[in-house]
């Protein structure tokens, strides 16, 4: 795992969230320098911790992709709602078989797969950002909330917060890993409507048109749905961030008092 050894300054919000809290106080305190103190080493290759000279550096090194990480799966799982959101789905699909219910479908269901992950991403990330030391067999975000040193913390309780929160998501997911996915009321009016339009010749033009509204609708609910979702998740891992950036802190301060 490496990182670039661009030294630009990171760009924060104006909102004072986990995200940009991190980049402030970790990425431009404290990853920068570390990336332009060890860049002498190797030139203008990718800098990866190994080389950094530093305890400290090798930590911060260690740290920020996991941050990168997560913070790019966010957006990617963001990106899949634009395949949601098309207006018309692609003959390529429609021509081989792949009937639109199932295009939105598996789009949801990868959405969700992905959104779990983002746990899994969060609880890594928590794990190197504290210097907890679980291995990866054990870095999940449950045993990580019953910490003896993070639990009852706010970030014990952020941690809390997000895997109630999506305790129902986990479950899902399983149930799409062993096929046995629950059809939503949405997409069946979306595949009923398909079959109505496709195998009813005698439809008339207006029912026609009510049937397709029907569908729209059921899609729409689906990505409000997904953007609730993300919006919520998104939201709780900023928390879950902004609580780990003073034991953070606190670990650097440490790594450089071994000097």
């Amino acid at each position: 795992m490496s990182v670039s050894t661009t030294t630009k300054k990171a760009k924060t919000s104006s909102t004072e969230s986990g995200f940009s809290q991190f980049l402030d106080k970790i990425v431009n305190d404290h990853v920068f320098p570390a990336l332009k103190d060890n860049a002498k080493n190797i030139g203008n290759k990718p800098i990866s911790w190994e080389i950094a000279v530093t305890k400290k550096d090798q930590f911060v090194l260690r740290l920020y992709p996991h941050f990168q990480t997560l913070t790019n799966s966010i957006e990617y799982t963001k990106s899949i709602l634009k395949y949601m959101e098309i207006e018309q789905v692609p003959k390529e699909y429609t021509s081989n078989g792949i009937e639109d219910k199932e295009y939105y479908k598996y789009h949801f269901e990868n959405f969700q797969v992905r959104c779990v992950t983002l746990m899994d991403l969060t609880a890594h990330y928590i794990n190197q950002s504290l210097n907890l030391g679980y291995p990866d067999r054990n870095c999940k975000l449950e045993f990580i909330a019953e910490n003896e040193n993070i639990k009852g913390t706010p970030l014990g309780v952020a941690i809390k917060k997000l895997t109630n929160d999506y305790s129902e998501l986990k479950h899902e997911r399983n149930v799409i890993v062993h096929k046995v996915s629950k059809a939503s009321k949405d997409f069946l009016i979306i595949g009923t409507v398909d079959y109505i339009i496709n195998w009813n010749s005698f439809l008339t033009e207006p029912r026609t048109s009510t049937l397709k509204s029907k569908k729209e609708l059921a899609i729409s609910k689906i990505i409000a749905e997904m953007n609730d979702v993300i919006d919520k998740l998104e939201g709780d891992i900023s928390n879950v961030i902004l609580h780990t950036i003073p034991g953070t802190l606190q670990v650097i301060r440490f790594f450089e008092s071994l000097k």
